[in-house]
């Protein structure tokens, strides 16, 4: 491959990366966006800190760690950048939520250079501020890393190629060093003052392996360039939550369904039978009791086999009670509160929509009682 063919496509990838304003144009400004796995991850991690430029940095590092800026992650973007945002709610794939705050100005001029980036040749050498937008640019993540660090490496080579011993190699060594004096300085600002010197070295990197090491060391080996000056090292996307096995998440389950009926019956100060209670349970099979409807109103013994669960839902009746209606495979026996819950006791057959109305217990309760219940299953089911 020809060198100029090399460079100058280098230099248009690098272009390319950035001139996409055109897509942003019609992307809303929605205060709640929902975003894949890799962004939500970042979100929740920095959604209880302050939205500083590090913060950015950790939601942008992990908007690139695909390749790309998909719908949902530029309707965040847009939000976040746009003129008095307040912050906003932001969606996992699961539908778990969590909360960003208003971007400081730090953070919101870098995602806003993610969201609209000028022409990388407006940066070069343009200036302070203009070369510290570039460097900023870069150290959006990895993605970006790499691309700007061919755009520069396609400016150091044009020179490299007029430099030779004879002159000093004063064209290279002219222009790192016009670089390095322009941008983010350490003392001022030393995260992006350090990333500058390490661009500018991988850059030069990239050109001497392309030269096949014929670049003099000296005239970039002085560039500070270690690894935490990149950023893949200093804004590392959050690890995922280690996986659970399934027993141990539905006997965290059963826990979590004991404890949503006990602060039903503890918040209302009412005798236990007014509501769900008693609630126990051990693998794919959920015992209570509860007053519900079948042939009578009356109390029941329900015990629900969950890998047979078809549905369940939660809502208020006509008359503002809260009703949880179950569909699936049930044993079901009068209740006997003298006589403890036995669940080898009965035989399972179709609930046939059993209906549990208690205007005693709040709807989120019920609510989050039916979301508990419809895990267990899809945790038995697996």
């Amino acid at each position: 491959m020809q060198a100029s063919i090399f460079w100058s496509g280098a230099c248009l990838a690098a272009n390319m990366m950035f001139s996409v304003n055109s897509v942003w144009a019609a992307t809303p400004t929605s205060a709640e966006a929902t975003v894949n796995e890799s962004a939500f991850h970042a979100v929740q991690a920095i959604s209880t800190k302050q939205f500083d430029r590090v913060a950015a940095f950790t939601l942008s590092y992990a908007v690139l760690s695909d390749g790309k800026i998909d719908a949902a992650e530029k309707q965040m973007l847009s939000a976040l950048v746009a003129e008095g945002s307040k912050g906003m709610k932001v969606k996992g794939p699961d539908g778990a939520m969590a909360t960003l705050q208003a971007p400081d100005a730090d953070a919101r001029h870098a995602l806003g250079l993610l969201r609209s980036p000028k022409n990388m040749n407006e940066y070069w050498l343009k200036g302070d501020v203009p070369m510290a937008d570039m460097v900023t640019l870069a150290y959006l993540g990895d993605m970006a890393w790499a691309r700007v660090t061919k755009f520069v490496a396609s400016k150091l080579y044009a020179e490299w190629k007029n430099s030779n011993v004879k002159n000093g190699y004063a064209p290279i060594r002219d222009i790192i060093n016009k670089a390095h004096g322009q941008g983010p300085d350490v003392k001022q600002d030393a995260l992006l003052g350090n990333a500058k010197k390490a661009l500018l070295y991988d850059a030069m990197k990239m050109v001497d392996e392309h030269e096949q090491d014929r670049v003099p060391e000296f005239i970039y080996s002085w560039l500070p360039h270690g690894t935490e000056s990149r950023p893949f090292a200093r804004a590392p996307l959050p690890e995922k939550p280690k996986s659970v096995d399934p027993a141990t998440r539905i006997a965290t389950l059963h826990k979590s369904l004991a404890e949503v009926i006990r602060a039903s019956n503890e918040s209302y100060f009412l005798n236990p039978m007014y509501t769900l209670t008693n609630y126990s349970g051990e693998g794919c099979v959920g015992v209570f009791a509860a007053k519900a409807t079948l042939f009578a109103t009356q109390y029941y013994q329900i015990m629900v086999d969950f890998r047979h669960l078809k549905d369940v839902s939660a809502k208020l009746d006509k008359d503002s009670n809260a009703l949880l209606t179950i569909e699936g495979q049930c044993a079901i026996l009068p209740y006997d509160a003298k006589r403890p819950i036995d669940s080898t006791q009965g035989t399972y057959a179709d609930c046939g929509f059993v209906r549990i109305s208690n205007r005693y217990v709040p709807k989120s309760n019920m609510t989050l009682f039916g979301q508990n219940m419809r895990e267990i299953s899809s945790a038995c089911s697996k």
